[in-house]
């Protein structure tokens, strides 16, 4: 008989995100963080420069509406499925780890 404290740890274990995966939406990360994926980004941010108040917001909005592209995508290429509410919460947890990281990156890029 499953008692319920094994249920949680079984039901916790189920719905964190596949190691490949994860990989996977880690590697995308670095790559949106190579000097290329940031001038890339920098140019998207300057042809809406007219209509945003800030390039550093728009360049963290786009960076993180890429990477929640790419994790649709590998889902479906791996998986044949969309992401679950879990895979998607991972995700939402990978970005804030590296956020002060990804800000200052595109800092660095907008002072160059």
């Amino acid at each position: 008989m499953k008692t319920y404290k094994s249920l949680i740890v079984n039901d916790l274990s189920f719905r964190q995100m596949e190691p490949r995966l994860r990989g996977l939406i880690e590697k995308v990360i670095d790559e949106e963080l190579t000097p290329e994926g940031l001038r890339l980004l920098r140019r998207v941010a300057e042809g809406f420069e007219p209509l945003i108040q800030s390039k550093r917001d728009m360049m963290f909005g786009h960076f993180i509406g890429q990477v929640s592209a790419a994790l649709v995508f590998l889902a479906q290429q791996l998986y044949d499925r969309h992401p679950t509410a879990e895979e998607k919460e991972e995700m939402g947890r990978i970005l804030r780890s590296r956020a002060r990281e990804i800000i200052d990156a595109i800092e660095r890029e907008l002072h160059r």
